[in-house]
């Protein structure tokens, strides 16, 4: 069988659903796998990203790269049409092709990839491109238009349904959250020492030390500005500090981040023991005593792998226009601080021997399933 996936946008989209890739070559180990992208930022990041980078090697049979072209409508459509050829041949000459993809809408390049894939007796599957739904960003309510050709819309779980339940879908089926994937956690688990080990010798960083890992939030403004994600993150390094005087802090910015904020931060600070990484956040995680976040998906990075995670944020009141709801990523029980007190209390619980990860699989009602790319 071969299995064609058109990535969604952003590194993050990879990231997403690279765990199903990596079941499903382990589960057939015959399956052929082929990734597009047509994002250029997402193909050009990847290399950046050494742990995502070697995954999608040896995973995956082969990559396009289907490069946008500025310029007139007609001469974009040529070139959009003579850059994709050897993918639609590939799949002209695949008997029972599969095709995912998280285009919610038809657009003409994915209608055509659709008929080559149905002409070949092939199944066609959606799913969302981000864990934003699932994890708890309100979605704006939008109009969608004409629904895609395919057989089935996969869902991670019941906050997509929830999203989707005026679309006419022909089906829905569970296929879990990747992220959550035994494989894929055991994977993560096992080379994330190694990983963190070479990067802290790179950056002369002792690896004797105990790591906490800040993932720090992206900005948005009317909704989380700038100036509250400077305040935000000095105050979560200074109470760090004051927590483990001698440990090591590594922050992840946002990919969407920029990096002035989170360098000024650390000039303040002055300490040799607080540092950038940019390493995988799963990573991260693993060989972390505990991980500080905001809203964010990350929850499912750190919690899924039972490792502590604080919640740090209060809401204001333009959070709250935004996100009447507050925080979706409360109902998988993360620790919860609202400001400096609660903050330090949260850090002496998460480091407590009484202290148990909650399972968030349980709260998501996650069920790994990928029966339907071979019935």
């Amino acid at each position: 069988m071969k299995l064609f996936s058109i990535i969604p946008p952003r590194l993050g989209g990879l990231d997403l659903i690279l765990p199903l890739f990596i079941k499903l070559k382990t589960q057939y180990p015959n399956i052929k796998i082929e990734i597009v992208f047509m994002d250029d930022k997402a193909y050009n990041d990847l290399p950046r990203d050494e742990f995502l980078y070697k995954e999608v090697k040896d995973c995956t049979d082969k990559i396009y790269h289907l490069k946008p072209q500025k310029g007139g409508k007609l001469r974009n459509r040529i070139f959009s049409f003579l850059n994709s050829l050897p993918l639609f041949i590939q799949i002209l000459t695949t008997y029972n092709p599969v095709l995912i993809h998280s285009t919610l809408e038809e657009s003409l390049f994915i209608r055509l990839l659709s008929k080559v894939v149905r002409m070949r007796r092939g199944k066609i599957f959606t799913h969302l491109p981000s864990l934003h739904i699932t994890i708890g960003v309100s979605p704006r309510d939008r109009n969608f238009g004409k629904v895609p050709d395919m057989d089935a819309f996969l869902y991670f779980g019941n906050a997509d349904l929830a999203y989707l339940k005026n679309r006419k879908f022909p089906n829905f089926i569970q296929m879990g959250y990747p992220r959550l994937f035994s494989i894929w956690k055991e994977n993560v688990i096992d080379k994330s020492p190694v990983m963190v080990e070479k990067e802290l010798k790179e950056k002369n960083l002792s690896s004797t030390l105990k790591l906490s890992t800040v993932f720090v939030p992206s900005t948005v403004e009317s909704v989380f500005n700038i100036d509250e994600l400077r305040d935000w993150l000095k105050s979560v390094l200074e109470i760090l500090r004051e927590s483990f005087p001698q440990d090591l802090i590594l922050l992840k910015p946002h990919p969407l981040q920029k990096m002035e904020i989170v360098e000024d931060v650390l000039r303040d600070m002055n300490d040799g023991n607080i540092s950038i990484s940019f390493l995988h956040a799963g990573i991260l995680a693993a060989s972390s005593q505990l991980v500080i976040s905001h809203h964010s998906s990350s929850i499912v990075d750190s919690m899924g792998l039972h490792i502590p995670y604080i919640q740090y944020q209060r809401f204001t009141p333009h959070w709250l226009q935004r996100h009447p709801n507050g925080s979706s990523c409360l109902e998988l029980d993360p620790l919860w601080a609202r400001n400096e007190n609660e903050l330090r209390k949260c850090i002496v619980k998460a480091i407590s021997k009484d202290y148990f990860v909650p399972e968030i699989e349980k709260s998501l009602g996650h069920k790994e399933n990928t029966s339907m790319f071979i019935d």
